[in-house]
């Protein structure tokens, strides 16, 4: 598919009932020679090969489970009504959710940076020459 923009892009998508897709930009087209290009889908190609999309949709359920946990806890203290008893452990809980969050965040912000890191390494051995294309073309 090409996505209609002029911001240089590529990304995967899809599903078990779509199909695994790949999109690149009008951007990227315009702005990358072919075989950069190539290496692009090949990294993308190794978005869908190690399963990328479904594994990072299930891990960003988990920071937002507890985002919620916390907000629910916040503002049941401050707007639940009747007496304010209790609140400190109220407060504990939403700061801990809260904190848990954060952790969370960050420890997916990692492991989505070894994802890349393994896309990168498929486009560079399934892709003649990928590496030097690929640098190429982040370059760009």
């Amino acid at each position: 598919m090409i996505a209609e923009t002029e911001l240089p892009n590529a990304f995967a998508y899809g599903n078990r009932w779509s199909g695994k897709k790949i999109a690149v930009t009008q951007g990227l087209l315009d702005n990358l020679e072919f075989e950069e290009v190539e290496a692009v889908v090949g990294h993308e190609m190794g978005h869908h090969k190690h399963g990328d999309a479904k594994i990072m949709m299930f891990l960003s359920i988990l920071p937002a489970i507890f985002m919620m946990i916390g907000r629910m806890f916040l503002f049941s203290m401050f707007f639940g009504g009747g007496n304010r008893r209790g609140g400190a452990p109220m407060m504990a809980i939403a700061a801990g959710s809260m904190a848990v969050y954060f952790a969370l965040n960050l420890c997916i912000m990692n492991f989505s940076r070894m994802r890349e890191f393994m896309a990168d390494n498929h486009a560079a051995e399934n892709v003649p020459d990928g590496s030097r294309k690929l640098s190429e073309g982040l370059a760009k």
